[in-house]
């Protein structure tokens, strides 16, 4: 009995460290110059990261060591490893500018992630998140890498700037663990993300660019269902 209790946690954990391998066979990749398929490996990080903690609360199997264990797999495959393939990718043109613009969005994930951290270990309600996911702020950045042929550098160093700078402020976002929100806008941003890559890396001329615009245009559509998320939770809480 003892050891199925044990059991269950080790599948979430096994998960992350998936997450973990993903991030630095990502990293490995951009070392030999295959950044395509370094951006591949950060992907699939994103979809482990989604299931461990799914996992873990299905399993009931959350742990103060799982969150840690989590924390520290995210710095790497969502903080480390984009800025080090960004920079691998295009931002080395830019000399010490890139190398800084790169090392201000791993600072920055970092120091969101501990935030995030401190505010699980007192015990708050996190029903929203504050600051940018740096899941989610990775993600722009791979989608800058995926573009990289038709955008100059110095667009690469203002996204690793800007969401380094979203990630540490006080924007919030609806926790997507809260079980009033749908995993449909979740899945669908999966396959979105899936297609662009595909795309990005397969194909020349206007699809790429067309799915860059639709990918964007989503992601915001998304973040203003959640801006009405927010309002009406505070409406209903307030009144």
């Amino acid at each position: 009995m003892v050891q199925t209790r044990q059991l269950k946690f080790i599948f979430p954990n096994l998960i992350t460290a998936m997450n973990i391998a993903c991030g630095f066979f990502g990293i490995l990749l951009a070392s030999q110059g295959r950044i395509d398929a370094a951006i591949v490996f950060i992907f699939f990080a994103g979809i482990f990261d989604m299931l461990d903690g799914k996992t873990a609360r299905l399993l009931d199997a959350t742990s103060e060591f799982g969150i840690q264990f989590d924390s520290f797999s995210d710095a790497l495959s969502f903080g480390m490893a984009p800025a080090y393939i960004l920079y691998q990718s295009s931002l080395y043109e830019l000399g010490l500018l890139g190398m800084l613009a790169c090392l201000f969005f791993l600072l920055m994930g970092v120091i969101r992630l501990t935030r995030f951290n401190i505010y699980t270990q007192r015990g708050e309600k996190n029903d929203f998140f504050y600051g940018f996911p740096i899941p989610a702020s990775a993600a722009y950045l791979v989608s800058f890498i995926l573009m990289r042929e038709y955008l100059p550098p110095q667009i690469g160093a203002i996204y690793a700037i800007l969401f380094g700078l979203l990630m540490v402020s006080n924007f919030r976002l609806p926790n997507f663990k809260n079980k009033n929100l749908s995993w449909k806008y979740q899945a669908v941003g999966v396959v979105n993300s899936f297609v662009f890559m595909v795309v990005a890396t397969t194909q020349e001329g206007p699809w790429p660019w067309r799915l860059f615009i639709w990918w964007n245009a989503y992601n915001l559509f998304v973040i203003f269902l959640n801006y009405r998320f927010i309002r009406r939770t505070h409406v209903s809480m307030s009144g």
